[in-house]
């Protein structure tokens, strides 16, 4: 991912919604900004690599992630790409 503002963080930047879009029901009222807030730093080449219907499950795992998390308490996720 690259670290600096991608220039696709336009205002008319149709991507995070896009990936709203594809979350449909199940988007809650943090879905939005978080999205936004999101691909603000996530340039063009590494969201080529997703669809907006791969991006929103990923979107919507990590704001199920996000909301179990407890002030004081870390939460830690660990992901194999290898199946065991």
């Amino acid at each position: 991912m690259n670290a600096n503002p991608s220039a696709a963080t336009r205002a008319d930047d149709s991507f995070p919604l896009a990936v709203l879009t594809a979350l449909g029901a199940t988007a809650t009222p943090l879905a939005r900004p978080f999205i936004e807030h999101f691909f603000r730093r996530v340039a063009d080449d590494d969201r080529a690599v997703h669809d907006t219907v791969a991006w929103g499950g990923m979107m919507r795992g990590l704001l199920d992630f996000v909301r179990l998390r407890k002030t004081g308490v870390p939460n830690l996720r660990v992901f194999n790409p290898v199946p065991d």
